[in-house]
C-alpha cells in the first residue's frame, strides 16, 4: 500500500504539472484574448492520452481544434538543485516583499529542497505576511524561528525526526514521541534597508549556477529517454487529432530561454518531429518563452 509520503509525492508533481500548462495557456489566452479550457487527457474517455493535458476554446470539444501539452521538467543534478532551489527561493520572496519589507533579515536553518514550485509559491507568500507583520517589532539580533508557523499553514511542511517528548516523560512518565517542525529561522540584522539575505549564499553561488546545457543533455541526450518519450506522446494525439502540440519544460533552473533556445537547436531535431513548438515555463514567477519552433 502507498504511504502518505508517496501518495502527496505523486499529488505534488499532478499539481506542478498543471500549474505549468495553466501558466502557459493563460499566457495563451492573454495573448490571443480567448478563454482556453485546460483539461488531463487521461481523464478523456474518447482519448485517454498518454500525454499530459489538451486545451481547446471554450466550450471543450473535441469536434473542433484541441492541441496536446507534454510537460518534462528541467533539473539540475540534486546537489546543484539544493544550493539553486533555495538560493533562487530567497531572491524571489525579496523581490515579492521588498516594497513592504522594514529592515535586513537573514535566513538560515532550512531542510532539504522537496517542494514542488506550486508549493514553494506558497511558502513564499506566507513568509513574507509573516515578515511583514513580526519583522518591525524585531529588534537587530533577533533571531525568530517561523518553521511551527508555516508547519501549520501547510502539511507538506518538513518535520524532524520523532523525538521523546521530554515534558510528558517528566511528568508521567510516559514515552510520548513527537514530531517537531523542520525549523526556518531568520534573523533581524539590521534595521533599516529592504532586504533578504540567504546565510548560505555567499559560498555555493558560485558552485550552484545552474549547468543548463548539461540540463538538456540528460533530457534529450543519448541517455534522454524523457525527452524522447515526449515526441512519442505527442505524436499519439496528433495521431488522435490534435492540431497543435506543445512541449513545455517546467524550468527548476536559471530561467535563461537564449541559452536553451541554442542548446536544444544543436540536437538532433528528429527528436521534435512531432512537437510544434516547444515553451520554457516558470511558474513561481510567472514567465513563459518560447525556445524552439
Amino acid at each position: 500500500m502507498a504511504s502518505r509520503q508517496d501518495f502527496d509525492a505523486r499529488q505534488g508533481q499532478r499539481d506542478q504539472e498543471e500549474a505549468c500548462a495553466r501558466t502557459f495557456v493563460e499566457q495563451l489566452e492573454s495573448e490571443r484574448g480567448v478563454n482556453l479550457a485546460l483539461m488531463r487527457a487521461e481523464d478523456i474517455s474518447d482519448l485517454r492520452g498518454r500525454w499530459d493535458f489538451v486545451f481547446c476554446i471554450q466550450p471543450f470539444s473535441l469536434n473542433g481544434n484541441w492541441s496536446a501539452i507534454e510537460i518534462k521538467a528541467l533539473v539540475n543534478s540534486d546537489e546543484r538543485k539544493q544550493f539553486g532551489s533555495w538560493e533562487r527561493f530567497i531572491k524571489a520572496v525579496e523581490a515579492k516583499a521588498v516594497d513592504g519589507l522594514t529592515g535586513t533579515y537573514s535566513v538560515f536553518g532550512f531542510s532539504q529542497w522537496n517542494f514542488t514550485q506550486e508549493q514553494a509559491k506558497q511558502i513564499a507568500n506566507a513568509f513574507i505576511s509573516i515578515i511583514s507583520t513580526v519583522g518591525p517589532s524585531m529588534d537587530r539580533g533577533d533571531i525568530r524561528d517561523i518553521g511551527p508557523e508555516l508547519s501549520t499553514q501547510f502539511h507538506f511542511w518538513p518535520k524532524k525526526p520523532a523525538d521523546i517528548d521530554l515534558e510528558t516523560w517528566r511528568e508521567k512518565g510516559e514515552r510520548k514521541f513527537i514530531q517537531h517542525p523542520q525549523e526556518f529561522h531568520v534573523s533581524k540584522i539590521a534595521n533599516d534597508g529592504s532586504k533578504i539575505l540567504w546565510a548560505y549564499g555567499t559560498g555555493a553561488a558560485s558552485d550552484a549556477v545552474p549547468d543548463i546545457q548539461e540540463s538538456i543533455e540528460k533530457l534529450f541526450g543519448s541517455d534522454g529517454e524523457r525527452g524522447v518519450r515526449a515526441n512519442i506522446q505527442l505524436a499519439e494525439a496528433k495521431a488522435k487529432g490534435a492540431t497543435q502540440t506543445y512541449l513545455l519544460l517546467d524550468s527548476h533552473i536559471a530561467f535563461d530561454p537564449d541559452t536553451i533556445s541554442h542548446a536544444l537547436g544543436c540536437l538532433d531535431q528528429s527528436q521534435f518531429s512531432d512537437i510544434d513548438a516547444i515553451y520554457l515555463v516558470d511558474i513561481f514567477d510567472n514567465r513563459v518563452a518560447q525556445v524552439w519552433s
